[in-house]
């Protein structure tokens, strides 16, 4: 029985290394996106994408503990390799896997979507590397999140110049991204040295901002579409539920239930990001 118990915690903690749940909503998100606007529905065509996406953010769930080794021994000793139970020599190993598994699928989408996903993922590790330590800690997530947008039109086919509006409203809802991401864990995270955004922002605050901004995201949701002459109803639709969304994240950031917090700011991220995509043809 121990040695039952001590398997399924090691195995527990092999899957905690690859941060699974924001790996799959992120997974979620982009197969409803790639769903395409006209033709028939065909899962042969979306399931790989949304496994494309899924290996990357694995590999990069992987290298941010990998490259956090240190930090984490000392503030986070719980953590999967922080703690022993995952070897770092493995954790190489898996995230190398998981890297050639999504190289190798985003192949077969063509060479404009393959550099775009290079990017996307160059954002994540860059972040890895040492920007989630700085001022600059929101910066890759301003990125990425737009270039996930583009990433699957540019697999459709599909590459309206009015999709370029995601980058402005991306230097808006990255700031409250990483805000939310980092909230839980944050005097930890200072403890060992990390000096992000919210460090400098300061935790109260920080999430009053992450609050703010993913309002502004939303209001200037339909005003962008609205410049580019385009339908507004879908907008206003999904600019009011992350609205509402919103609020629920400040009276929960308010009632310092920080763990509740990213889940919710990905769920605002996603209705704003699928509110967008529909409303540009």
């Amino acid at each position: 029985m121990p040695a039952s118990g001590t398997i399924s915690r090691r195995l527990a903690a092999h899957l905690l290394l690859m941060h699974p749940f924001t790996s799959l909503a992120v997974a979620g998100v982009t197969m409803v996106l790639a769903i395409p606007r006209a033709g028939p529905f065909d899962i042969s065509r979306i399931l790989p994408v949304g496994l494309a996406m899924l290996l990357i953010q694995l590999t990069i769930g992987i290298t941010n503990d990998l490259l956090d080794r240190p930090y984490d021994a000392a503030a986070k000793p719980s953590k999967p390799i922080a703690s022993g139970q995952v070897n770092p020599g493995t954790a190489l190993i898996m995230a190398s896997g998981l890297l050639i598994g999504a190289m190798g699928l985003g192949l077969r989408f063509g060479p404009l979507p393959m550099g775009i996903m290079l990017f996307g993922l160059a954002c994540g590790l860059a972040y890895n590397l040492g920007l989630k330590r700085t001022f600059f800690s929101w910066l890759p997530h301003a990125l990425a999140a737009p270039t996930l947008l583009l990433w699957v039109r540019a697999i459709n086919g599909e590459l309206p110049g009015a999709l370029l509006w995601a980058y402005p409203l991306g230097l808006l809802l990255g700031p409250a991204l990483n805000l939310a991401n980092q909230l839980f864990g944050a005097e930890a995270a200072a403890a060992s040295g990390e000096r992000s955004f919210l460090y400098y922002v300061g935790i109260r605050p920080g999430r009053r901002l992450a609050a703010g901004l993913f309002l502004v995201t939303a209001g200037c949701l339909p005003m962008v579409i609205l410049i580019s002459r385009l339908p507004v109803r879908i907008a206003v639709a999904g600019a009011l539920g992350a609205a509402g969304l919103s609020v629920v994240f400040l009276v929960v950031a308010e009632l310092d239930r920080r763990v509740a917090l990213w889940p919710l700011a990905l769920a605002i991220a996603a209705v704003l990001g699928v509110a967008f995509h529909l409303s540009i043809p």
